[in-house]
């Protein structure tokens, strides 16, 4: 059976951050819609079905589906760095 991503699961991506996956019923190649945790907080992204990050190519944020982990429900604190444009 191939590896597919399931919404409402959590995994790991090639480059080690977590990676959550909201839906996969989107529209097109790239129909998973998640999240990789960066160190400023969630950042929104898609895949395709199968956790590749942009199709034809070999990416880091591909998901390392040997990598998987539980989901958390614990909320993740952004660094104390201000994006920029913030707090000028």
């Amino acid at each position: 059976m191939p590896n597919i991503l399931e919404a409402g699961k959590e995994y790991k991506t090639k480059r080690g951050k977590r990676a959550r996956i909201y839906a996969v019923d989107g529209v097109g190649e790239t129909c998973a819609h998640g999240a990789i945790l960066e160190e400023d907080g969630w950042e929104e992204t898609t895949w395709t079905i199968g956790g590749i990050f942009w199709p034809g190519h070999t990416m880091s944020q591909d998901i390392n589906f040997s990598a998987t982990t539980e989901p958390s429900t614990a909320c993740v604190e952004p660094s104390s760095t201000p994006r920029t444009g913030e707090g000028e």
